[in-house]
């Protein structure tokens, strides 16, 4: 039997394992997905442990500390800086990135979304916020605005996107605890590519206030399904998702990766819907 997993700290909310063993069962293919809570200390040896494996998912905090542990990397995932998917063959190691292809295909199929031409502000420095960004800039957005609380992180991410794709303007804004002040007046699309919202605890970032007609919200975070930013924005009249179709789409890629087959996206989507619920306090 193959083995595959999601590697992450915390993992236990993660909801993949629902989703490929209901494809793998589908398939009739003869494998297992599993959750590894691995501490950002423990990282390296894990991966040297586990090259027996067919492959692994890679989540917060290690899609970028990953990268140097790897024999080969997708030209993609080298440029945008971040793994979510490793392949192994033979023990080589081989990181991609699905989370780019994942979030256009969410923002087209679950928001009717194009990003062509649009102007996008995007809240978040890691792994996920970078795979977001080299996507829209790549599928032709005319404008990003990065956000953080790490003002360093998102410097260096907005030099890099520059560096790829001078034809997108990219700019960044002094980071702010909540945003009850800062002007959408021109922004198409908010992306929340921070973990804010995974936690019941946790505050909304933005104000209503800020808000206006016509903008789009997607927050990546998909568990809760709805969080309180994607429930302020709706009941503001405004299209908003959560990141569950992202989660779907970029399993779906995953997948392909590891298995060389087609991904039963519906018997996927089913699998998650079925698991939705769990939360951290």
């Amino acid at each position: 039997m193959d083995m595959y997993g999601v590697i992450g700290w915390p993992i236990k909310h993660s909801l993949s394992p629902a989703m490929h063993n209901a494809a793998f069962k589908a398939l009739g293919i003869d494998a297992e997905y599993r959750l590894f809570e691995v501490k950002p200390e423990e990282l390296e040896d894990f991966i040297l442990a586990k090259k027996s494996a067919a492959g692994f998912n890679v989540t917060v905090p290690h899609k970028e500390k990953c990268m140097a542990l790897l024999d080969s990397i997708d030209p993609p995932a080298v440029s945008i800086g971040a793994v979510n998917t490793i392949v192994i063959k033979s023990g080589k190691l081989t990181g991609y990135n699905t989370d780019s292809l994942g979030f256009i295909a969410a923002l087209e199929k679950d928001l009717d979304f194009s990003v062509k031409g649009k102007s996008v502000f995007v809240l978040g420095s890691g792994g996920a916020s970078r795979a977001v960004s080299f996507s829209l800039a790549a599928s032709g957005a005319k404008k990003i605005i990065l956000t953080d609380l790490f003002l360093d992180k998102i410097k260096s991410l907005a030099e890099n996107v520059r560096k790829f794709y001078p034809e997108c303007k990219v700019d960044i804004l002094e980071p702010k605890k909540i945003y009850r002040e800062v002007d959408l007046s021109g922004i198409d699309l908010l992306v929340n590519a921070t973990p804010v919202g995974l936690k019941e605890s946790d505050s909304i970032l933005f104000d209503k206030g800020v808000f206006r007609k016509g903008l789009a919200v997607y927050d990546l975070v998909y568990n809760p399904e709805k969080t309180k930013l994607v429930e302020l924005a709706e009941n503001s009249g405004l299209k908003a998702s959560g990141g569950l179709g992202m989660l779907l789409y970029q399993g779906a890629e995953s997948f392909k990766l590891w298995t060389g087959r087609k991904a039963p996206v519906e018997v996927m989507r089913k699998a998650l819907r079925s698991t939705m619920g769990v939360r951290l306090p």
